[in-house]
């Protein structure tokens, strides 16, 4: 089954190849794509195809995970001849390498979106070819959630502060296929579309699923019917309502985000759904794969994260355990004790993140289970939850259960703004290596960061359109 997401069809890999223009996105082959649509399993590749580009190292295989947006957060501690990556960490958008890299993460981007509306357009040309309305609505809910995801990844790296914007910045929203100019929204009516499609997705999610077990089967593995198989690996019900409870907190609405959050966290309650934590860490599965809504599954990250990682991100114990780990039970802490090890370089001790790497002669089977970038999972919904309650007193509750999993006892927070304080922290524990920290400084307009000794600007959070597609 993990062959739905690494493999990728030959035919679609010409039928979405990149185009002169970064919005120039109709397919150079209509009537091949015409063809494939004719039978459902034409679907199932179209699909297969967008979680393919999302893996790409252009996306969620490496820029926008464990490098340039952590980069950006000043996460890492990096080498002296690290020019490209230093440039970036110093919002050097004008540094030629710098623009290259924005300007291909914008570019697979949007060509991901056109591989999602290439889906929902055929679903209302060909859709009857595929074989029951429970499917139907499964296909046009990925492709939906999966243009949502890409259009708010465009917002949280191109697009304005979402809080006291004193620059403005319009965005195109991707709806069609088309080689006429895509229509520039503002951020209000920008993000209105995000919501719009995350709303629809999850009515689709939820239409014609009358069985009893219907939540916990999206993310189960059904040996009868591959397509409805390892849910995990694609944009689900539970993702659709992590992912609107992560932009309803990036907007600013936090009631909202505390009311999806909470009914997130309550569905995996009834359906047996647990904050990963020891049963993961145990098997050596750092990235905790039993929590994670929506992962790729990617066994090329290897290729650079055991560099990076193992080689290259010489961070001091005192960075990791005096600041990052600020506060914390060092002794029972299963993050710091199980995700993070050592190894001696010239004599001396430096901490090393295991998150994503593996033994050079690791073939176990279970090596699906360390080969996953979490996109979306229980933690974050804990976290969202924490800091949009309406009061300290469920943030506590949440917080104890939270930490519980962390091997930690805890007593709650005196006052909201320790509980702020340290949710923040958190944010920061729990996601490194996950393209988070970023726009958590982002959306709170940070002014500085943790290991940042400059004051950061509101520019420095607007990442430059590519000169090509300036709104004139």
């Amino acid at each position: 089954m993990k062959n739905k997401i690494i493999y990728i069809s030959i035919l679609f890999s010409i039928i979405t190849s990149s185009c002169d223009s970064w919005l120039d996105i109709n397919p150079k082959t209509d009537i091949a794509a015409d063809e494939m649509f004719l039978q459902e399993k034409g679907f199932e590749d179209a699909l297969t195809s967008c979680y393919i580009k999302m893996n790409s190292y252009s996306l969620y295989g490496k820029y926008l995970t464990t490098t340039t947006v952590d980069y950006m957060a000043s996460i890492w501690k990096l080498s002296y001849n690290w020019k490209t990556e230093k440039a970036i960490a110093a919002f050097e958008y004008d540094n030629t390498e710098v623009e290259d890299i924005f300007e291909d993460i914008y570019a697979k981007m949007y060509n991901l979106i056109s591989q999602a509306n290439l889906v929902l357009e055929n679903i209302e040309t060909n859709g009857s070819n595929i074989s029951s309305l429970k499917i139907k609505n499964d296909v046009e809910a990925e492709a939906l959630a999966i243009r949502a995801m890409g259009h708010f990844d465009i917002l949280r790296l191109y697009g304005q502060l979402p809080q006291n914007a004193t620059q403005e910045v319009l965005l195109p929203y991707a709806e069609e296929i088309t080689k006429g100019d895509i229509p520039y929204y503002n951020y209000t009516d920008f993000c209105t579309k995000i919501l719009d499609d995350l709303n629809t997705a999850e009515n689709l999610f939820l239409e014609n699923n009358d069985d009893e077990d219907f939540v916990n089967y999206r993310l189960s593995v059904n040996p009868e019917e591959d397509f409805l198989s390892f849910r995990q690996n694609s944009m689900n019900y539970y993702a659709v309502l992590a992912l609107k409870a992560r932009y309803y907190l990036y907007i600013g609405d936090k009631s909202n985000a505390y009311a999806t959050a909470d009914k997130l966290i309550k569905l995996c309650d009834e359906n047996g759904i647990e904050l990963g934590g020891d049963n993961d860490l145990n098997k050596e599965y750092y990235a905790l794969p039993s929590e994670c809504f929506f992962a790729l599954s990617n066994e090329n990250m290897f290729d650079y994260t055991n560099t990076l990682f193992l080689s290259n991100l010489n961070l001091s114990t005192s960075r990791v355990k005096n600041d990052l780990f600020s506060g914390r039970d060092l002794s029972s802490n299963n993050r710091y004790n199980k995700v993070w090890g050592n190894k001696i370089s010239y004599g001396r001790k430096y901490p090393i993140l295991l998150k994503f790497t593996k033994e050079e002669d690791d073939t176990n089977p279970s090596i699906i289970y360390k080969s996953i970038m979490p996109i979306l999972r229980l933690s974050e919904a804990y976290l969202i939850a924490m800091e949009t309650a309406p009061s300290l007193d469920i943030t506590n509750d949440l917080y104890i259960k939270y930490m519980a999993a962390r091997n930690e006892l805890v007593t709650g927070f005196i006052d909201s703004e320790q509980a702020q304080s340290e949710i923040i922290n958190e944010y920061r524990r729990e996601f490194i290596a996950e393209g988070y920290m970023f726009y958590v400084y982002k959306r709170l307009g940070a002014k500085n960061m943790l290991w940042n000794y400059y004051e950061i600007k509101e520019e420095n959070y607007i990442v430059p359109l590519p000169k090509t597609e300036l709104k004139k």
